[in-house]
């Protein structure tokens, strides 16, 4: 199905609550056949040319390469291959800068059995609160981003929900107005573990991107505490 949305053409392949498999994305010019998903979850500041994207939610799997996470499945540790520094919290949240009235502690919750290990713990009581790295990026890349996120229920209170979302810069340190953005579908699936995932391409100026870990408050709540692990910032050639 053909979807034309905001001047952007998404080509909707199917839907499934299941990891994403990296090893079928492609540019726009490649087609996208053997995607699970191609989502919404793509956005642009004003101006900004359209691009593909790849989102979903699913069950947190545990799948483990080498004593680290493989959330895309692919055979390969993610550790070794993600852009992101510190990002299964062995031991603390270093790297990460909390924004928006959050606070981003370690918490020894553990989304899979790579132990010793633990998680990020990010709390607030504002609406919307994260907490950010920036890493190097470059040029024109097809870049997948991917967690274990857990968001703790607060009786029968609305839970909050899970973002990922992932900014192109011009800068070399994510400074300035972003190019362009995506984010992952928000997950509120309360006291359990589960994978979040979204792709899009970068700008061929793009030369550095930060990822965010994202907390939405409901509004009945007076404050959110979600848990993420393992996070996983992938780029490629388109």
């Amino acid at each position: 199905m053909i979807v034309r949305r905001r001047g952007f053409l998404l080509l909707t392949l199917g839907v499934c609550a299941c990891s994403l498999d990296t090893r079928h994305l492609a540019s726009a010019g490649d087609g996208l056949a053997g995607a699970l998903v191609v989502g919404q979850s793509y956005a642009g500041t004003a101006g900004a040319s359209g691009g593909t994207s790849e989102a979903g939610v699913g069950v947190a799997t545990g799948v483990l390469v080498d004593g680290c996470a493989d959330l895309d499945t692919d055979g390969v540790a993610d550790c070794n291959t993600t852009l992101v520094s510190n990002p299964s919290f062995s031991g603390d949240v270093s790297n990460w800068i909390p924004v928006g009235g959050a606070t981003l502690t370690w918490d020894p919750k553990n989304a899979l059995t790579d132990l010793p290990s633990g998680s990020a713990k990010l709390r607030a009581s504002t609406a919307r609160a994260s907490a950010f790295q920036c890493v190097s990026l470059g040029g024109a890349q097809l870049v997948v981003a991917y967690a274990n996120a857990n968001v703790e229920s607060v009786g029968n209170i609305e839970p909050a929900q899970a973002e990922l979302e992932v900014s192109y810069y011009d800068s070399e340190d994510c400074s300035g107005e972003r190019s362009r953005y995506f984010q992952t579908p928000p997950d509120a699936v309360a006291d359990a573990w589960v994978t979040i995932q979204a792709g899009a391409l970068s700008r061929a100026t793009s030369r550095s991107a930060s990822i965010a870990l994202v907390g939405l408050k409901a509004a009945s709540a007076s404050e959110l505490d979600i848990y993420f692990d393992n996070v996983m910032l992938k780029a490629k050639s388109p």
